[in-house]
């Protein structure tokens, strides 16, 4: 059965010991035993050898400066997007670095490792696997038999720009080596990605400056058939660029059944061929003759779980004209599925919850207002006190302030006029319950949780701090899922929107 396997290079070659037949004693079974592992684990190796993700007959890549044009995209695109992508390798001295007693330099001194690509702020975007501290059948530096952390491994490593073929002289280009500063982010949520620091090379040169930087694509890219491309290190050789059409991308994995790879080519980007931004990060092989797709880490999984990437927002204008947007209609009904809500507090005695009597909560929310749009489906759930409703007001008006091309905030169930239940909800009684819908990176007025990957970390935090400065009325909690978003409590139910407690 063919095995999914990450895209290392292939690990050194092992010679099979012959199997002890005879057996006297339950030593010698042990010995047995043993030794079918072992044999075990060099068959494991052996199938990491052979299984090089092809897709088909053979390899269709090209060097990127002897590229036809013929796989996909065009030439001019891979002379505009292939100067950014770089090859992780494994500094030379790692011997003299580990020479003392107790230290073992491991089998990967000097070794090209994996592809990755540069991103904004000298930052270098790879797969989290290539700063594992097992796997692949390598063996990392260690001391006292302990393998080094992924954060020393990462600083072991360099980046290799500009190695690709000469198409004058059929030779490998000099590589232009630039050192690793630190392990940024690695595995955030368990995900096969990472992000390092580099530096400036021998000549005190930026590589970004230098190389430029690639974009990561604010949307997932979802549809069948669309072109993508992947540049690569494969095996470790010089830079190459391959291309084929999205086979499915489901669950953070995107994948393609026409795109060979091999190993060092994880990390490598893929790249939308529409736009050239990047759409994934290529992890593992699992073609295997005709049958099969190697795939991916979609980019929009990876913006979910990263604290550093910023959100990709839409740069569409949801106020077109600024002179018209000091009120913003909301007249046309938004459907929605009405999510039961529930608080920590629910369970509470009705006297703990209750903050002011029922009949104070009488103040509708305008359906008109200065930054903010109402979930016009919950008209008869939108009644809060006075001063809940004037809070709503303020932090539309502040949020308005600093987003005045939008997009608007959601504001959805309050309570009912006279307060006291509101089903499905066990909360939303008193006129301090608000919920709040979450923001999208395209602005649009739609429901979503934040798993989505229109979902827009970046805007939701700020719409968290702005309902935290309002001046009207404290914040008791703030219920919401994302554990990355400050300021906020998880708790059931609360995937796609805030609920904000207020107290007087």
């Amino acid at each position: 059965m063919f095995e999914k396997r990450n895209s290392l290079p292939f690990p050194p070659k092992k010679d099979s010991s012959e199997l002890e037949h005879s057996v006297e004693t339950r030593d010698d079974l042990v010995q047995q035993r043993d030794g079918l592992m072992d044999q075990v684990e060099e068959l494991d190796i052996l199938i990491t050898q052979v299984s090089e993700s092809i897709c088909g007959h053979k390899d269709d890549g090209q060097d990127v400066e002897k590229y036809d044009g013929t796989l996909g995209v065009t030439k001019n695109f891979v002379d505009q997007f292939s100067p950014p992508v770089g090859q992780l390798q494994w500094q030379e001295n790692i011997a003299d670095l580990f020479s003392k007693e107790g230290e073992d330099p491991g089998n990967v001194e000097g070794k090209r490792w994996c592809t990755g690509c540069l991103i904004e702020g000298d930052k270098f975007l790879t797969a989290g696997h290539c700063f594992d501290q097992t796997g692949g059948g390598w063996q990392r530096p260690s001391r006292n038999n302990k393998v080094i952390s992924s954060s020393e491994i990462a600083t072991l490593m360099h980046v290799n720009f500009n190695f690709q073929i000469d198409p004058t002289t059929d030779k490998p280009r000099p590589d232009d080596r630039f050192p690793i500063i630190n392990l940024l982010e690695y595995r955030e949520d368990r995900l096969d990605y990472a992000i390092i620091q580099l530096g400036r090379n021998e000549a005190g040169e930026s590589p970004s400056e230098k190389y430029g930087t690639l974009n990561l694509s604010s949307q997932d890219l979802t549809h069948p058939g669309s072109m993508l491309c992947v540049i690569q290190h494969p095996n470790g050789n010089p830079k190459k660029i391959e291309a084929g059409p999205l086979t499915d991308n489901k669950s953070g994995q995107i994948s393609y059944d026409d795109i060979d790879t091999q190993g060092g080519s994880s990390g490598s980007p893929i790249l939308a061929e529409k736009n050239g931004n990047v759409v994934g990060v290529h992890t593992n092989g699992g073609c295997s003759g005709f049958s099969g797709a190697n795939f991916g880490v979609s980019i929009g999984t990876i913006r979910r779980a990263s604290n550093l990437l910023d959100s990709a927002e839409s740069s569409v204008i949801i106020f077109p004209n600024l002179a018209d947007v000091e009120t913003v209609d909301n007249e046309t009904p938004i459907e929605l599925k009405d999510t039961p809500c529930f608080s920590p507090l629910d369970e509470e005695s009705l006297e703990d919850l209750e903050a002011v009597p029922f009949p104070a909560v009488d103040t509708q929310l305008p359906i008109k207002g200065t930054g903010y749009y109402s979930y016009a489906k919950f008209r008869e759930k939108q009644f809060g006190l006075t001063e809940t409703i004037e809070a709503i007001k303020k932090i539309g008006e502040l949020w308005f302030a600093s987003h005045r091309t939008g997009p608007v905030i959601g504001v959805g169930n309050i309570s009912k006029q006279g307060g006291g239940p509101v089903p499905p909800h066990s909360s939303h009684q008193t006129g301090l319950d608000v919920d709040f819908r979450l923001l999208r990176t395209d602005g649009a007025r739609t429901g979503i949780t934040f798993l989505s990957p229109s979902y827009s970390r970046t805007r939701t935090q700020a719409l968290v701090n702005t309902i935290l400065s309002n001046p009207i009325l404290r914040v008791k909690v703030i219920l919401f899922n994302d554990k990355k978003v400050q300021g906020v409590q998880p708790w059931p139910g609360h995937d796609d929107h805030l609920h904000v407690r207020f107290i007087k």
